[in-house]
């Protein structure tokens, strides 16, 4: 399955043209009208981009001079990866203090997911574009065990997306979001967003 813009649109590949360079797909959702700029997720899968685009690059750089607090890397998956940002820091700055915090949003990110904690300052549980890489069946338990490793090596813990959407739109958040709330707080998350 390949799902866009959020699992909006999911796709269902039905036949691959390796020639052609060609995927052929079937929709397994009702219309809907594919815009710019868009996330794909690839449900269980590894990706092979560039981890860093020119864009993040000047944002590390930007970041490192203005002496930011944190930097929070998105869609980080491995060491490799870390190791790039650290040395754009390094070089900018050999003894900047800004805090790493791994954005825990992949498949493949949970599969180095200890040594992904270690050689940062923390991690967020990104739990939006997690769920639409590993199912939202399984992002409640992978929660835990992000937080459980964070609170084992002293890292900051945060729990990120829906925690209390509704309040966007009305004045008492639903039973459901309290309780989510509730169960990070009781994990003993160090943030929530």
């Amino acid at each position: 399955e390949i799902m866009i813009d959020d699992g909006k649109l999911i796709l269902k590949v039905a036949n691959i043209d390796k020639s052609e360079k060609i995927i052929k797909t079937i929709s397994l959702t009702n219309n809907y009208q594919i815009k710019t700029y868009k996330r794909i997720n690839l449900f269980n899968k590894k990706y092979s981009l560039p981890f860093l685009s020119e864009y993040d690059i000047q944002t590390i750089i930007n970041a490192t001079k203005w002496d930011a607090d944190f930097l929070a890397l998105s869609f980080v998956s491995n060491l490799q990866q870390i190791n790039e940002v650290k040395k754009i820091i390094y070089k900018i700055n050999p003894n900047s203090k800004i805090k790493i915090i791994a954005k825990i949003e992949t498949y493949e990110a949970l599969e180095n997911l200890e040594e992904v904690i270690l050689n940062t300052d923390g991690a967020m549980v990104a739990r939006g574009d997690l769920a639409l890489e590993i199912g939202w069946y399984k992002t409640t338990y992978y929660q835990d065990e992000i937080v459980k490793l964070c609170n084992k090596y002293k890292k900051i813990s945060i729990i990120a997306t829906q925690m209390l959407d509704s309040l966007e739109k009305q004045i008492i958040p639903t039973r459901a979001e309290v309780t989510d709330c509730y169960y990070a707080t009781k994990s003993l998350v160090d943030s929530t967003m």
